[in-house]
């Protein structure tokens, strides 16, 4: 059964199908393109079983293969059938096939077909084929309308044109499992009560009309749009004869949906803030909707679980409504609550049902709830009574930390101290440019004159380098100049614009392993020592303190040392304090002494200043030796030929030459030593004069093995890959060039000055690859449906009677232009030629094929043909006519024309 869309119609203007042997019919068709867009159709015709076969070749269609239809246009096409004299009588069944090749509602659209095949000298009048009409009549234009569910009756009367008594049966052989079709069959009875009686089958006299009543009824949710059930009436007494029509459907569309909301009312928060919307599709249309909830002072905001349902024919759908406060503050304190209903808006989807987008679909009735939103708990208010008191207390703090607050005293000064030390690896590499680097933390920078960095090996000093901080410069400006140096500015900076702790997160890795950073963090005020000179402001009992009185910590991250020799090393850090620092503070006073009385004097320290104040020392830090650098052992492909990608050759093609080589792509391996080196690996394509000719491709090797080499290469003790594919499968000639990029050692920021380090290139190339063409192949060469292969000389027989013989010739080669010899010539690779032989003699047909590279395959068939002589018929022979013999009525016309027509076949050649 063929359902099709209203936009693409097809329309049967013929009314005789049937065409005598030798003549010529026409089938006048019309194509209709009911949408705005244009559209690109197909057209053939399909024969629907073996007999029909020959309609391809009688067949020529009034258009190209593909036409354009535009917009809202149609077009007429003519089928025009050219029936030969040799053709065998008979109804012939076929489809008129359509279909689009762009995007559009209805891909393919087909209508069924009859030819019925007349003797050339037998006339339309004597056809025995029985009649039958349908009632009422459909058509593409007019097709019966009816509901899902309602069944269509109709009566199909049949006349018997034969001489036999025949039994019809009524069919629908393409209905689906759910439609139902329900024929009746009614025969005359000879009781003249009961006039007809139901059977199982119409039987009809010579001559008799019957009539036979059917039901056709679609399920309940099918679909609308037009559907097209071919019916097929069958005969007992011509088994093969196939009679067929086409009902035209119009399924109209059922737009009917419920809606329904529960519970009505909810008492929030209470309650859930919950509710089910329950949305019933009773119609045959699939259904997109839009739900939106919404009430008149937008109290509450209205969310769906499905906000854009989609609900096919027949289908139930829950979908859950969420209903949140927005306006929190509207909530009442007491009473029975704020009481107001809400609206869910039912819409349609833009994109539902494109072609009803003339008729809007009917929607229910919008459902309505009910919110109670109840009074906040009693604990709210005692709450918002605690904020309140809360507040009065915080503002009586502040005036009395404001009126009568004074400064607790001075604490002593603490000496600074190294917070950590250590490297920045246990574990460092000669030869990479990499040297030991520090990290460290001294507090109470402030307090620092210089610190000092000893490197040590075997307990026996071998450097010292020492950091001086100049006490005149402030606290955040006594880095000095060596360590504020950064590679990324490439000289001194300012201290306050070095980075910051979490600015320093935001680097690069590469910058970061590049740079040096230090940095000074506040921790602490230290109050301002008390002066003879009283306070210009009496309403302040404290002053600022000074810059260089503010407390900072010194942070340093991957100070460059002097260490990149191999062997173990270890750091110790010493740091020296400011003469300054080494003094301790007066005791603290009352503010009346510090008015009126006399300060007390600060006492120094025993500490001596030439002395560190803080050591510490790091673990012990080896360099290993340098590692060597990687070295191509071998790279090489798989093998030095291939051969040109293709289908894989049949046993036949050449079976006494040497074996084929492998077909592409051309396949390398390589292995290198000291993988743990490389940086990355590149593969090169070379130009026939060794220049560059295309990078083909780039794996990295930082990490290891990468992903797409995984298959391919492995890492033991050197890198080793196998049958690496490449992407070269044309013919030619090829050199490949695999180039080894090793590990650069990273350059320090102490080194900025020096020029990069070049590495010499560690390059390997392979031998010339060839890829040759395939040979050519000969897939298929029927001469007569026989194999030239199996059967090189043919022998045929003309019979003068019967009219020359058909000699059909078939072929089927690859990899290579083909030759058809003597004549035409050049062929396509794949096709047939047919022509007629009526001259006895003999005549030699050569299929050629020859490819790319001169190789050549011909395969020859030696066609004889003879004129039989017709021996002498007796009695006998006359009546059991022997299979050699020719028949002796060889154009196949019946002996009895107002008889029954016979069984023939057509013509056969010896």
């Amino acid at each position: 059964m063929q359902i099709t869309s209203n936009l693409l119609r097809l329309e049967d203007f013929s009314e005789n199908s049937s065409v005598s042997r030798g003549a010529t019919i026409d089938r006048q068709i019309k194509i209709t393109n009911a949408a705005e867009q244009s559209v690109e159709i197909s057209i053939w015709i399909n024969p629907t079983n073996s007999f029909s076969l020959p309609l391809q070749r009688w067949c020529k269609i009034s258009v190209p293969p593909t036409v354009v239809l535009k917009g809202e246009d149609s077009i007429a096409v003519t089928l025009t059938f050219e029936i030969p004299l040799q053709a065998s009588p008979g109804t012939y069944n076929y489809d008129v096939c359509i279909e689009t090749t762009n995007e559009y509602p209805a891909k393919q659209l087909t209508r069924p077909q009859q030819l019925q095949v007349l003797p050339s000298d037998q006339s339309a009048t004597f056809d025995n084929t029985p009649r039958f009409t349908t009632q009422p009549a459909t058509s593409p234009t007019g097709p019966h309308k009816l509901q899902a569910g309602q069944p269509f009756n109709f009566t199909m009367q049949v006349e018997n044109r034969s001489k036999r008594v025949d039994r019809f049966k009524l069919l629908c052989p393409d209905l689906e499992s759910q439609w139902t079709f329900q024929p009746k069959y009614f025969q005359s009875s000879s009781n003249p009560v009961q006039q007809t009686v139901e059977t199982d089958g119409l039987e009809l006299l010579p001559g008799q009309v019957g009539a036979i009543q059917a039901s056709l009824c679609a399920p309940e949710y099918t679909p609308a749009g037009y559907y097209q059930p071919t019916i097929r009436l069958t005969s007992s007494v011509t088994e093969d004869l196939v009679l067929l029509d086409v009902l035209y459907l119009e399924i109209l569309p059922n737009v009917n949906l419920e809606i329904s909301m529960f519970p009505a009312v909810r008492h929030i928060p209470e309650e859930p803030k919950t509710f089910e919307i329950k949305l019933v599709n009773q119609g045959n249309i699939v259904r997109e909707l839009r739900l939106q909830g919404w009430d008149q002072e937008k109290l509450f905001a209205y969310t769906f679980d499905l906000p854009k349902p989609i609900i096919d024919r027949g289908q139930l759908s829950y979908i859950t409504l969420v209903a949140r406060p927005k306006k929190w503050w509207r909530r009442p304190f007491w009473g029975k609550g704020l009481q107001f209903p809400f609206t869910v808006d039912l819409k349609n989807a833009e994109s539902e049902a494109p072609e009803l987008e003339a008729k809007p679909l009917a929607l229910p009735a919008s459902p309505e709830g009910t919110i109670v939103w109840q009074a906040r708990p009693l604990w709210h208010l005692l709450l918002l009574v605690l904020l309140a008191l809360g507040l009065l207390g915080t503002i009586a703090y502040i005036i009395w930390r404001v009126l009568f607050w004074t400064n607790p005293p001075s604490p002593t000064p603490p000496l600074p101290e190294v917070v950590s030390f250590e490297a920045a690896s246990a574990t460092y590499q000669e030869g990479k440019n990499t040297p030991v680097r520090l990290d460290w933390e001294i507090s109470y920078l402030n307090r620092v004159q210089k610190v000092t960095i000893v490197q040590l090996q075997e307990n026996v000093e071998i450097n010292r380098k020492s950091y001086s901080f100049l006490p005149d410069k402030g606290a955040f400006c006594r880095i000095s100049t060596e360590l504020r140096q950064r590679r990324a500015t490439g000289g001194n900076i300012d201290c306050d614009k070095l980075p910051s702790i979490a600015q320093r997160q935001n680097y690069p890795n590469g910058e970061l392993k590049e740079n040096n950073f230090c940095e000074e963090v506040l921790l602490s005020e230290i109050p301002q020592q008390s002066s003879p000179e009283p306070s210009p402001s009496p309403s302040s009992d404290s002053q600022t303190p000074s810059l260089d009185e503010l407390d900072t910590t010194l942070r340093c991250q991957r100070i460059i040392t002097s260490a990149s020799q191999s062997g173990d090393s270890v750091f110790r850090i010493e740091v020296f304090a400011n003469p300054e620092a080494l003094v301790t503070p007066a005791a603290p006073q009352s503010r009346w002494q510090r008015w009126f009385g006399r300060r007390s004097p600060a006492s120094s320290s025993a500490q001596n200043p030439e002395q560190p104040i803080a050591t510490l020392t790091t673990d012990t830090i080896r360099i290993l030796p340098p590692e060597p650098e990687p070295v191509v052992v071998s790279f090489f492909s798989t093998q030095p030929t291939y051969e040109e990608v293709g289908p894989p050759l049949s046993p036949s093609t050449n079976p006494d030459s040497s074996p084929r080589p492998k077909p592409g792509p051309i396949q390398l391996n390589w292995e290198i030593a000291n993988p743990q080196q490389i940086k990355e690996l590149r593969l090169v394509n070379l130009a026939p004069d060794g220049s560059v000719d295309r990078e083909l491709r780039r794996y990295s090797v930082n990490d290891g093995v990468p992903t797409e080499l995984r298959q391919y290469c492995a890492i033991a003790t050197n890198l080793v890959c196998r049958n690496l594919p490449t992407n070269i499968e044309a013919v030619g000639e090829y050199r490949f060039k695999l180039v080894v990029v090793p590990l650069l050692p990273p350059v320090s920021s102490a080194s900025t000055s020096q020029p990069a380090q070049t590495v010499p290139e560690i390059a390997a190339i392979t031998p010339s690859i060839k890829i040759q063409a395939r040979p050519p192949e000969i897939i298929t060469f029927l001469i007569n449906g026989q194999n030239v292969l199996e059967n090189p000389r043919q022998v045929y027989v003309i019979n003068p009677a019967r009219g020359p013989i058909e000699l059909s010739v078939n072929w089927s080669v690859i990899d290579g232009e083909a030759q058809l010899l003597p004549a035409p010539g050049s062929v396509l690779n794949s096709g047939s030629i047919t022509s007629p032989i009526s001259v006895p003699g003999q005549q030699i047909i050569t299929l050629q094929v020859t490819n790319e590279s001169g190789e050549q395959v011909t395969r020859t068939a030696e066609i004889s043909v003879m004129e039989a002589t017709p021996p002498p018929q007796t009695q006998s022979d006359s009546a059991q006519p022997t299979p050699d013999a020719p028949s002796p009525n060889p154009l196949g016309v019946p002996s009895d024309p107002n008889g029954l027509p016979p069984f023939e076949l057509p013509p056969q050649l010896n």
